[in-house]
């Protein structure tokens, strides 16, 4: 694929992002799942990635077009891992690389460019955006950036950060994006590979713990598996299995291979497309802090986690608060803390198992997809069932969503799953799950029942907003209340005069506005 030239009537995506010992290959990966799925709505993606020690140029050839970028004179000192993941390394000139690419192979029709690199900022977009001629870009162009440091400024119109900060997601960007900048926060904008989705399908609540699985990405410089390795070997950890993913690059693989060879609860696997089999099959994962944290916990494994680089102690850390992970700390002994987190997991692994889909789901990379793109119609209204549960508490705890209602407060794991289980129960609410037409959940809308009225609620997720699915899923809800046979007397809905797009919507759909006590809540009634 590689210096193909691409048709000027199809839609592209350019992708700027690096592997490499150092870095890992994280960065790459999560852009490949990005790819694949802008592949499915027929965008193709050109990737431009820099030829370093340790990078995945041939893997990314196998599918899509991939522009080798010229390695540095002194790699050293131009992509030598600090926080950052390199240090200084001169933006404007990699960025006018990209545009001598394009300029050369005719690279036409341009949506947008993702950028996930730590090195990479306002100083290299707004090079990009003044330099690029304008015939190389179609009219919706973006830029789009993947960050989890929030420690330097962007000129992008959306930004990713995946890292977990809390359930109602804590916003630090506001001073390092524009103010239009659509800011996508947390887990849920998680960009997990196409596989997860169906593997997310067979996963289960875990009950006990014989399985564990040991992974710390492509490279592992810390040498953390050979380390685990003699740990378990100890005699007191016979009762364990222990699947174990290894590079054939990693230092002491051979001296793993030869220590484990004679017990036979060991696995050593040298090679795997994705790690989905491995996790289902497991009840523990021991691993690093990174992008796979999310790909154990969307199919419920408990995860210890030992973070590798600077950049995974801070979400890792906010997990930890909320029940959700147990985190090693640099003045931690890893005999002890291994030992006592493994009994201290063994107490309640099957509540630990159950909390992790509420923190992420296979739904992220879609999402963003329905953002660069369209989301597809028409959509469909689903009739609540359990596995909404999850669905219902991130569309709940999203910041805008929680702002605009009248407890604007994060609610907890615990809150949300009495709330649930008396909706359930009590049968005094009717609530819908509404879905676009490539079966992905975009929102949901709620009816509480109070004597002969309905009081009407409903939220948007924030990568659907501004396309008009609130006005269709309020028509689209009451048509199907009728269709159920329901008699209500009134739908009400009230709404904060702040919420401009839903008093718009109610006003569209013909509900009249009525007086209410309180001063900066607007009334809307409709006869059912």
């Amino acid at each position: 694929m590689k210096n193909s030239i691409k048709s000027k009537l199809k839609s592209n995506f350019i992708f700027r992002c690096d592997a490499s010992f150092l870095i890992g290959n994280g960065h790459v990966i999560r852009c490949r799942s990005l790819a694949r799925y802008l592949k499915k709505r027929s965008i193709e993606s050109i990737f431009f990635c820099r030829e370093i020690d340790g990078n995945l140029i041939k893997l990314i050839e196998n599918e899509f077009e991939t522009v080798t970028l010229e390695k540095p004179k002194n790699e050293k000192n131009s992509f030598s891992c600090s926080q950052s993941g390199y240090h200084e390394v001169n933006q404007e000139k990699d960025a006018e690389e990209i545009i001598l690419e394009i300029e050369k192979r005719q690279i036409q029709n341009i949506s947008g460019i993702i950028v996930d690199h730590y090195n990479l900022d306002i100083v290299w977009e707004k090079y990009f955006k003044d330099n690029i001629k304008i015939k190389y870009l179609s009219k919706d162009f973006k830029i789009l950036v993947i960050d989890d440091l929030h420690n330097r400024k962007h000129d992008c119109d959306i930004l990713i950060d995946q890292n977990f900060t809390s359930f109602k997601a804590i916003d630090k960007y506001k001073k390092l994006v524009p103010s239009k900048c659509v800011k996508l926060l947390g887990p849920t904008y998680c960009l997990l590979d196409e596989v997860y989705y169906d593997f997310y399908l067979k996963s289960f609540t875990r009950h006990s713990i014989k399985t564990i699985m040991i992974y710390f990405g492509g490279h592992d410089n810390k040498y953390l598996t050979y380390k685990l390795v003699k740990l378990f070997l100890n005699e007191k950890y016979k009762n364990y299995f222990f699947e174990i993913v290894l590079s054939k690059s990693n230092k002491f693989y051979l001296e793993i291979l030869k220590i484990t060879k004679k017990f036979k609860n060991f696995i050593i696997h040298d090679s795997l497309n994705n790690l989905g089999n491995l996790i289902l099959r497991s009840d523990l994962a021991i691993g690093a802090g990174g992008t796979t944290t999310w790909e154990r916990f969307v199919l419920g494994l408990p995860s210890l986690i030992i973070p590798v680089a600077d950049n995974q102690i801070e979400s890792s850390i906010n997990l930890e608060s909320k029940g959700l992970t147990k985190v090693m700390r640099e003045s931690q002994t890893l005999e002890i803390w291994i030992e006592k987190s493994i009994e201290e997991f063994k107490k309640d692994i099957n509540l630990l198992s159950d909390k992790l889909s509420y923190v992420v789901d296979p739904f992220g990379t879609s999402r963003v997809c329905n953002l660069l793109t369209s989301s597809k119609r028409p959509i469909k209204l689903k009739n609540l069932k359990e596995y909404h549960k999850s669905i219902l508490f991130k569309l709940s705890n999203d910041p805008d969503t929680r702002n605009n209602s009248f407890k604007n407060k994060e609610i907890s794991i615990e809150e949300h799953n009495n709330w649930f289980k008396k909706v359930l129960i009590d049968k005094k609410s009717i609530i819908y799950i509404a879905y676009c037409n490539n079966d992905i959940p975009i929102g949901q809308i709620r009816f509480d029942i109070k004597g002969e009225n309905l009081y009407l609620n409903f939220s948007i997720e924030k990568t659907s907003r501004g396309k008009g699915f609130g006005y269709e899923i309020i028509k689209k809800s009451l048509k199907k209340l009728k269709k159920e046979k329901y008699i209500f007397n009134f739908v009400i809905a009230d709404v904060y005069l702040k919420n401009l797009s839903s008093i718009k919507i109610f006003k569209k759909l013909n509900f009249s506005e009525a007086s209410t006590k309180k001063s900066k809540i607007i009334r809307f009634t409709k006869k059912f």
